[in-house]
């Protein structure tokens, strides 16, 4: 295997997201998983997409030495990671939320 080959290898991939409508088949490279984490990672910390995405620019800015953005296929790895990241940041809002409000317990703040 060559190291171009290594880099892209594809592994069978696919996000849970309850509402997909397609039967599609997803094959995806190491170098997008890493970016699905990264994106994920930012997401389910809370960062807005705005921010990650400022973030990640800077971060590739550094490695180029120069005012760069990375490149569409990373950034759309990144995003449905995000997306995916984001949602469960959001679940994990409400939750918290659903279950201080409806604590008798709690009292008046």
């Amino acid at each position: 295997m060559t190291v171009t080959q290594y880099t892209y290898r594809g592994v069978l991939f696919s996000v849970d997201t309850r509402d997909k409508t397609d039967n599609v088949t997803v094959i995806a490279s190491a170098r997008d998983i890493r970016n699905f984490g990264a994106g994920y990672i930012a997401g389910n910390n809370g960062l807005t997409w705005g921010t990650a995405r400022g973030g990640f620019d800077t971060l590739q800015s550094a490695q180029d030495g120069k005012l760069s953005t990375e490149g569409q296929t990373t950034q759309q790895a990144q995003r449905v990671g995000h997306n995916v990241g984001y949602k469960k940041y959001n679940d994990r809002r409400v939750n918290t939320y659903k279950s201080q409000s409806s604590n008798p317990l709690r009292g008046p703040k």
